[in-house]
């Protein structure tokens, strides 16, 4: 929720489908990367907004902002023999309203993470931060502008929802059909995350831990 807007530097051979058929490629659910994610956590709310923010698996190549610093480039390098993933991790909005046919302007927050993830482990590795620090902003400034974000865009998510371009995914039923979701679903699960956020339970909700829905 700090920085949901994500690029895969480094994701495996068999995430795009390799060695599979074109018929067998249309019946995945998601590709092998979202999917991964999505287990991490193992709940709707968690998959729901990870999936909303990453619809697609964005290879760094698209990434587009401040210029990642050398030496977490070289990190990176490093890394990419160690960890099955390793994720830019940003705060920049507005890449996921381009995804959601919106042109709509969003002031990005600055500093990304650099994260990576090994399959064998259950646990996400932050390898850096742009700015070297993580002094500025405060995690809790990123959630908040993430929230913030949300609030302002809700209608723009659910008309994008509405059309069923982006597929849902089911940690506890890999096998259950989500490739659409109701819009009423989606206004559902909006509210309830800002409603969360603001009891100061948005990561107890995103575990499906109860909370209060208005």
């Amino acid at each position: 929720m700090a920085a949901p807007v994500w690029f895969f530097a480094k994701r495996l051979a068999e995430d795009d489908g390799a060695g599979l058929s074109n018929a067998q490629k249309a019946r995945l659910p998601l590709p092998e990367a979202l999917r991964f994610m999505c287990d991490q956590i193992q709940s709707t709310q968690w998959s729901d907004m990870f999936l909303a923010f990453n619809s697609r698996v964005r290879p760094v190549t698209e990434y587009q902002g401040d210029a990642i610093p050398v030496e977490l480039l070289h990190l990176i390098a490093r890394a990419k023999k160690t960890f099955d993933y390793i994720i830019v991790a940003t705060p920049f909005h507005d890449l996921a309203l381009s995804d959601w046919k919106s042109n709509m302007p969003w002031a990005r927050m600055p500093d990304p993470f650099v994260i990576g993830f090994q399959r064998k482990l259950p646990f996400m590795f932050v390898l850096g931060r742009y700015s070297g620090s993580g002094i500025f902003p405060l995690m809790h400034e990123l959630v908040a502008d993430t929230i913030s974000f949300l609030h302002e865009h809700a209608n723009v998510l659910e008309n994008t929802v509405g059309s069923g371009s982006i597929r849902w995914y089911n940690s506890q039923d890999p096998n259950a059909k989500l490739n659409y979701r109701a819009t009423r679903e989606v206004t559902k699960t909006l509210r309830n995350a800002l409603t969360a956020f603001e009891e100061e339970r948005l990561f107890d909700w995103m575990r499906e831990e109860s909370v209060k829905s208005t």
